[in-house]
């Protein structure tokens, strides 16, 4: 026995259901507790008790609230204010909501006041079940799944355990199943039943979002302190070192720090746990966290131990010792002894060893745990194999190995190991089949999207051809238009043409009978000559003016815009000159114009040289030509 190698207890209690209650509350707070630091005040109990008088007493639990929720230095203090009070008023449920008093027990648990939680949660169980207490009856179950949880009482736990079972049976929400198989896998973990609280601590795992990573680091957690409980190291820093990868160091929550160091210690990375032991101790210190600051000296102690610096680790373990009789904490205190006894057996002091062990052994059977048996047994039967104490040293040794063959030998390890790969071959298989059916659901979408492409341009395809083809008939009737348009202005023009030559030969003939009257009036008699005068007289007085009026308006119904384009050009042309351009529009020569107007040739090319002025043109260009092109 003596070539065997020691096992020793590094830790007095891990806390394994710290987690239960903050899966239940909101995330808010947790991200809260994790990211935001609060500035701290003193709790003055006079300044507070006085301020508490003054109220009404409908308004006394709503201040007992903000007294819970107030970030203070000196909990301790805090914590005896909150419980005189709370037992006080233990008859007195005046202002006293359904929601209040499920804030209450919230933001108990939040800060850590144990003892604080455990009143208001036996307080809100002893309220009668009715439809105003309903609700924060879960949250009282959590919370007093949390305190038996911490002190290791496994028969209680199973208690709330069984409570929180009967819930889920009636309201099976996300929520309340994943509390309740961490609770459940923590009192499986206490008694020693590892499969169980592994398949449980994974179920709660499922059920938590990857976004919520201080329940995952704390879930990581409990598998790596039941790993540990187990021997195996390995498993046990693979959770560590994956919940230090969701969650860096300096955010870890204060309450899994001591787990940290555990396994920091028992996979000998004592510089790692030796800073982290002493941020523990500092935080538990400042903020007056006396159970914190029991398992952290605790724990340190057997760092030092470890380390071979017995005197220190002597002194860390009397200081939790002293805190763990001053709150009460039975299992501290057997897990100090066993300690202290470790300590001795490393001196060579064997026979105090021995004493220190012997005063705890009713006590340890009556806790029957299988963390506290081993760390009982392993110890003894060393201790007495060094004082040659054969019979004994081989009765422990035979207790001892018996309890770790049953919870962590080679039996136990390979069930929770073949489950454990058989859960990653259905995960596996999970994945794949997630897998595929995205790949299909994306194949699909992919030809529902190439589908509704070919959809949507064939339907602009259409769309194109139908507004096309009303372009064309568009531009079809258009050029129909234009051209019975332009049909309609070429037989204007031709009209306007052949009025003006009817107009043109008309007084040709008057210029020739003129011309002949006056011939033959030379020959007449006098007395015939006056008649004849007064003839040739009606010939001339017939001028062009109803003509022009006409010859005006058909040319204005078939060049519209001529006159205007005109004035743009030159405002001075007088009616008589926008006329004559009228009729160079019509292409009529100066000899043609005057015959129409009724007036000389020259006077016509004397128009012509004014109007060529007022348009500006040079003596290159040519009148009739620009008139043309307008």
């Amino acid at each position: 026995m003596k070539n065997l190698k020691p096992k020793h207890i590094l830790y007095c209690f891990l806390i394994f259901s710290s987690i239960s209650s903050f899966l239940f509350f909101s995330c808010n707070k947790q991200k809260s507790e994790v990211h935001t630091e609060v500035k701290e005040q003193d709790f003055v109990t006079k300044e507070v008790q006085l301020e508490y008088l003054q109220i009404k007493p409908s308004e006394q639990w709503n201040f007992l609230l903000h007294v819970i929720e107030r970030p203070y230095k000196n909990t301790i203090d805090v914590e005896a204010w909150l419980l005189a009070k709370i037992q006080a008023k233990k008859h007195d449920k005046v202002g006293l909501t359904e929601t209040l008093l499920q804030e209450l027990n919230v933001a108990a648990f939040h800060k850590d006041y144990a003892k604080v939680a455990e009143k208001l949660a036996r307080f809100t169980l002893n309220t009668p079940e009715g439809k105003v207490y309903k609700k924060p009856r879960v949250y009282a179950i959590v919370n007093l799944a949390k305190y038996f949880s911490d002190r290791k009482e496994s028969d209680s736990l199973k208690k709330y355990v069984d409570l929180l079972h009967n819930y889920v049976k009636i309201d099976s929400t996300k929520t309340l199943r994943l509390v309740y198989h961490v609770n459940k896998g923590n009192l499986e973990n206490l008694q020693g039943n590892f499969f169980q609280a592994a398949v449980h601590y994974h179920k709660a795992i499922d059920l938590t979002e990857s976004s919520e990573k201080l329940k995952l680091v704390t879930l990581y957690h409990n598998l790596a302190t039941m790993y540990l409980d187990m021997d195996c190291l390995d498993k046990a820093k693979t959770y560590i070192d994956s919940s230090l990868v969701i969650l860096s160091f300096d955010k870890y929550p204060t309450y899994l720090y001591n787990s940290l160091g555990v396994i920091q210690t028992k996979t000998k990375s004592y510089k790692e746990a030796e800073k982290t032991y002493q941020t523990i101790i500092r935080i538990a210190k400042e903020k007056k966290i006396p159970a914190l600051l029991a398992q952290s000296y605790a724990n340190y102690g057997n760092l030092k131990r470890r380390e071979g610096n017995y005197s220190e680790a002597l002194h860390f373990i009397r200081l939790s010792d002293s805190l763990c009789n001053e709150m009460g904490i039975n299992f501290g205190i057997l897990a100090n002894k066993i300690n202290r006894a470790e300590v001795y057996y490393d001196q060579k002091k064997y026979n105090e060893a021995a004493s220190t062990l012997k005063l705890i052994e009713n006590e340890v059977k009556r806790f029957d745990m299988v963390v506290l048996n081993k760390g009982y047994y392993e110890p003894s039967y060393r201790i007495y194999d060094a004082l040659g104490n054969t019979n004994l040293a081989n009765a422990y040794y035979r207790s001892y190995i018996k309890n770790k063959e049953t919870f962590t030998g080679d039996l136990p390890r390979s069930v929770i190991t073949e489950w454990e790969l058989s859960r990653e071959r259905e995960r596996s298989i999970q994945l794949n089949a997630q897998r595929q059916l995205l790949v299909r659901k994306q194949t699909t979408y992919n030809y529902i999207y190439v589908f509704s492409i070919i959809i949507l341009v064939m339907a602009l395809f259409v769309v194109y051809f139908i507004l096309q083809n009303k372009s064309l008939k568009k531009q079809e009737r258009l050029k129909l238009k234009n051209q019975k348009t332009a049909s309609e202005l070429e037989m204007k023009s031709k009209e306007l043409v052949t009025i003006s030559l009817k107009n043109i030969s008309i007084q040709q003939s008057k210029s020739l009978i003129k011309s002949d009257l006056e011939t033959i009036i030379k020959d007449l008699p006098l007395e015939y000559k006056t008649k004849f005068n007064g003839l040739k007289s009606k010939l001339k007085s017939s001028g062009p003016d109803a003509f022009l009026v006409d010859f005006e308006n058909r040319f204005m119904g078939v060049y519209e815009s001529f006159y205007e384009k005109l004035k743009l050009i030159s405002t001075d042309l007088t009616p008589n000159e926008l006329i004559i351009c009228a009729m160079l529009r019509l292409n009529y020569t100066s000899k043609e114009i005057a015959y129409l107007t009724n007036r000389t040739v020259r006077t016509i090319e004397n128009s012509r040289s004014i109007i060529r002025k007022k348009l500006q043109l040079n003596t290159e260009a040519n009148l009739q030509q620009f008139i043309l092109n307008l």
